[in-house]
């Protein structure tokens, strides 16, 4: 199902207005990129006695500048202990649930993914860290270099923005 025009326009109004404005700024080994596309992303973060479990359900609209012509999801977690004052290091999954492409009338399989994941909170406003995660399941497109189908292989370092 994709949402356009004013019904995606109304459905992020009504996110924004409900949670915390947060910007996400992605690196890949060879190249740095911000994500701009439209996204309705709900987020859980749990501090229990050392450990940090972070889940994620995250749904992203179309878009003609990454050549991404269908509506991804996905679900993901994050269990990490803390190490060293506000470090953490733990794992991470993430699935990508299976998407229509209607244009070219093809499903794209569902895809799983975990790696380790190392995490540094600067501030109550600043995260920022590295993961690296493999795909262990789901065809989809090849993760490679250059590819923007699918999460690229080799670490990511990231920063993440609540304001």
């Amino acid at each position: 199902m994709t949402i356009r025009g004013a019904g995606l326009i109304a459905a992020a109004g009504v996110m924004f207005a409900c949670t915390p404005a947060c910007a996400q700024v992605i690196a890949a080994a060879e190249t740095a990129y911000l994500v701009v596309r439209p996204e309705v992303r709900v987020k859980t973060d749990e501090h229990v006695e050392g450990l940090w479990l972070r889940t994620t359900a995250t749904v992203r609209a179309p878009s003609e500048t990454w050549r991404a012509d269908e509506t991804s999801s996905g679900y993901g977690f994050s269990l990490q202990k803390e190490v060293i004052g506000h470090t953490w290091l733990g794992l991470s999954g993430y699935t990508q649930e299976a998407r229509f492409d209607a244009d070219r009338g093809m499903i794209r399989d569902t895809r799983h993914y975990a790696g380790a994941r190392l995490s540094f909170e600067a501030s109550d406003h600043v995260e920022m860290g590295f993961a690296w995660l493999r795909r262990l399941r789901g065809r989809g497109y090849m993760s490679t270099p250059g590819s923007n189908r699918g999460i690229k292989p080799g670490p990511k370092a990231y920063m993440q923005v609540h304001f």
